[in-house]
Parts: structure tokens; sequence; C-alpha cells
């Protein structure tokens, strides 16, 4: 197991983490989820604020994916 392949690995999870987490952001503001939607459109800058919401979602997603993969890799490496 060499750097660049844990590397490559995280990387990975931390892709899937965010895609993840941006497409749960989308259905939660697109499926209007105990009124979502309408809190963002009644605030001074429904496209920042909606914006600001999928980034962060996407980033706690990704950096669970990240440390879950890594943790995972950690045992795997353990087993062998």
């Amino acid at each position: 197991m060499t750097d660049r392949w844990m590397a490559r690995q995280l990387a990975r999870q931390a892709l899937m983490g965010a895609m993840l987490g941006t497409i749960l952001a989308l259905v939660l503001l697109l499926s209007n989820c105990q009124h979502l939607l309408d809190v963002v459109m009644a605030s001074h800058a429904p496209l920042l604020f909606s914006a600001i919401f999928v980034a962060g979602l996407s980033m706690q997603l990704a950096f669970g994916a990240t440390i879950t993969g890594f943790l995972l890799i950690l045992q795997e490496g353990d087993l062998e």
C-alpha cells in the first residue's frame, strides 16, 4: 500500500461523499421537505443561501466519507 494509492482512495471517497451530499441537498430543496424551500426563498439572498446550503451539506458528507474510507483502509491493512 503506497501513499499514492491511499491518496487516490481517499480522493475517491471524498468525491463520492460530495456527490451524495449534493444530491441529498438538492432533493431536500426540491421536495420542499419541512418547508425548506420556503425558508430559502424568504431569505434576502435565496441563491446565495441555497448555494451555501448545498456546499455545506456536500462538504460535511465528503468529510465523513473520507474519514470512514481512511478507517476502512487502515483496517484492511491490519488484516493483511
